[in-house]
């Protein structure tokens, strides 16, 4: 996903960052300056998972997960571990289109 917001940046494209995290809590911290030029961005913006003052943890990822693909078109699976899938899932109960690329 950074790749992309990276990206969109250097086009001065407007984007919406999806963050799994509380306001005052960015993860991953290694993101936060990216995070910080996208909130500065016209036309862009963060949408955070968690309100402030809530703990972030594992679970809270399929939650970011799900409000993606409610602002989503349709998903698409480039590539994936085994035991993920939780956005399809989403995607599936919201009758959104799933598109799967296999290479090789």
């Amino acid at each position: 996903d950074i790749s992309a917001h990276r990206r969109a940046l250097r086009l001065r494209m407007p984007q919406l960052a999806v963050l799994p995290c509380p306001p005052e809590q960015i993860y991953p911290p290694e993101f936060a300056e990216c995070f910080d030029e996208i909130a500065r961005r016209p036309y862009s913006g963060l949408l955070f998972g968690l309100p402030a003052g809530t703990v972030q943890t594992r679970a809270t990822f399929a939650s970011r997960n799900r409000l993606v693909v409610g602002l989503s078109g349709a998903t698409v699976v480039v590539q994936a571990a085994s035991r993920s899938g939780i956005s399809c899932l989403y995607s599936s109960d919201a009758s959104s289109p799933v598109a799967v690329s296999m290479s090789g």
